[in-house]
């Protein structure tokens, strides 16, 4: 895979996974457990999924 292709289709997922994850930070903050662990998970399939699909094409 080159890196090229990683520049320049990873970072609106990382941006999104970022997003997602500074909130569940915010849900932890205020108790909500439950959302956080699902916007964690959400934040790690925002990363998971571009990559796995680079991997397989790739």
């Amino acid at each position: 895979m080159r890196l090229g292709v990683l520049l320049t289709t990873m970072p609106v997922p990382i941006a999104v996974a970022i997003y997602t994850a500074s909130f569940g930070l915010w849900l932890l903050r205020h108790r909500n457990v439950r959302g956080a662990v699902g916007a964690f998970i959400l934040a790690a399939g925002c990363i998971a999924a571009p990559l796995l699909l680079l991997l397989i094409s790739g």
